[in-house]
Formats: structure tokens, sequence, C-alpha cells
């Protein structure tokens, strides 16, 4: 998981993507809660200089999570089918 993360933030940075599940129920309420919803747009902005946070954009609201918040969400790049 790590690495479609780092591919996500070097490669595709500032692409939109569009969740479509989470993989940890204890963190998909948090989600939930904050208005992170499968079918909500999804665009990464930037990487915090420690590392371990990310600047996101979903839908019309930023909001800062942490690397294994990112990590729960399942995610697919607009535009394809995979």
């Amino acid at each position: 998981m790590l690495q479609l993360l780092k591919r996500l933030l070097n490669k595709e940075k500032g692409a939109l993507f569009t969740v479509t599940g989470f993989k940890n129920q204890q963190v998909a309420s948090k989600l939930l809660s904050v208005g992170i919803l499968p079918g909500s747009q999804l665009q990464i902005i930037r990487k915090a200089p420690n590392g371990f946070v990310y600047y996101i954009k979903v839908d019309e609201i930023s909001i800062a999570l942490r690397q294994n918040e990112l990590d729960a969400i399942v995610m697919k790049k607009n535009g394809t089918d995979a």
C-alpha cells in the first residue's frame, strides 16, 4: 500500500479519484463523519514535511489526513475502470 501512496503522491498528485469504499471500519467511521463518503471526489494536494500527514481535497472541503487514514480509503482514478 505504501508503494501505491508514493505513486499517487509523486506521479498523480493533483489527479482526481473517486472514493469506492474503506478497508478499516474503525477508520471508516471517522472518515464518514467528516464527509468522506463513497462516491466522493478526492484530490491529493500535498504531503506534509514530516511525511505522515497528507493535505487532500474531498468534494468541496480540504482536510489533512494521517497516512493510516489515507491508506484506509479505497479509491479509483477518475477516467479508469480499474
